[in-house]
């Protein structure tokens, strides 16, 4: 009576030479003699990232409320450990992050983890580099409002609860221009992304 292929194994040959048992696991993982290996969390990660043409890398899993992606790199079934994803892919690409430091997104797009599109910034300044304007400014710039006595547009700037005063200026688009360049300049925003978010 032949036995099974698997050396260890000594029942009988039961289909295309391996025992029920190792046939059955020949069938369903690929290898008779045991389970698929489970992902690492750095297969399970990029995965779930899409490179786009305009450079950003992004996060095609789970959101939180906010739209930040987020992400279980604790693995399986009762090891669950979600942390943001943009942070997981600067931690395990770049390096750690500082205690009491942000990651801030250069490119505004909070599902981007590209490393390169990620700084590591102070509180404050994270953030000074917001898109858009509030909900409640009617100007459509952050850093502008309009000046009832003159009818011109004011520009400035929050520091620490205080507002500092840049100038009143004819078009609203100008005055936002003045308010990022002033936001970049205090805050170490980069050029480029102040170009695209001035509004």
């Amino acid at each position: 009576m032949k036995t099974c292929l698997v050396d260890s194994c000594p029942k009988p040959s039961w289909h295309r030479g391996y025992c029920s048992a190792h046939y059955t696991r020949l069938l369903r993982y690929g290898s008779p003699l045991g389970f698929k290996p489970r992902p690492t969390a750095e297969q399970r990660f990029w995965a779930k990232v899409v490179k786009r043409p305009y450079g950003c890398w992004e996060w095609t899993g789970a959101q939180d409320g906010h739209g930040y992606g987020h992400f279980n790199a604790g693995g399986g079934r009762g090891k669950c450990k979600y942390v943001k994803a943009y942070r997981w892919a600067y931690e395990h690409t770049v390096g750690p992050i500082p205690m009491g430091m942000h990651a801030d997104h250069m490119c505004h797009n909070k599902i981007c983890v590209n490393p390169a599109h990620i700084r590591i910034v102070q509180p404050r300044s994270n953030f000074q580099n917001r898109a858009g304007a509030p909900k409640n400014n009617t100007s459509g710039y952050w850093g502008v409002s309009l000046h009832k006595a003159s009818g011109r547009y004011r520009a400035y700037v929050n520091i620490d609860r205080k507002q500092i005063h840049l100038g009143l200026f004819d078009t609203a688009e100008e005055a936002g221009k003045v308010a990022a360049d002033a936001r970049g300049e205090m805050f170490d925003i980069p050029a480029r992304t102040r170009k695209r978010r001035a509004a």
